[in-house]
């Protein structure tokens, strides 16, 4: 399931029938040796208007642990540019304890402690990548409105 595939989106702002063009968005996925987990990887990169008009920039990268047999999320790995600003993120989630710990830390500047944050999940619980992927696993329809976790 979603093994070996890359998804490109192309990422827009729309106001009054007018859209700009914001971010390259890219997701890739990859079965991990013990096949029970999958690896998803998800970049966005700013671009376009983002950049010329407003000079924003940023990238934002995850990697997301997935067990692939309940399809749900064990670790996220982040990385998060935003013009001068850097930070590096992990969450990991424990489904047994309904507990998810995410620590940051700011890589330009290691001797500031890191910020650790913890909170309770419930068991479908999703992160930016998976719910891209869970999407994909409903069944949907025009004009179909869905929530996801």
């Amino acid at each position: 399931m979603f093994a070996d595939e890359i998804m490109t989106y192309e990422g827009k702002i729309s106001k009054l029938k007018i859209s700009w063009t914001v971010a390259d968005i890219k997701f890739s996925s990859g079965q991990q040796p013990d096949a029970k987990r999958l690896l998803i990887t998800g970049e966005a990169t700013s671009r376009g208007t983002l950049v010329k008009l407003f000079r924003y920039s940023f990238v934002q990268k995850y990697d997301t642990l997935v067990d692939v047999e309940d399809f749900r999320v064990l670790k996220t790995t982040t990385y998060d540019v935003q013009k001068q600003r850097v930070r590096d993120g992990e969450a990991i989630f424990d489904h047994p304890a309904k507990r998810v710990t995410y620590v940051e830390t700011d890589p330009k500047s290691p001797t500031r402690p890191p910020r650790r944050i913890a909170s309770e999940i419930t068991p479908d619980v999703l992160d930016m990548t998976t719910a891209i992927y869970a999407a994909r696993l409903m069944s949907l329809e025009v004009g179909m409105r869905g929530e996801l976790s």
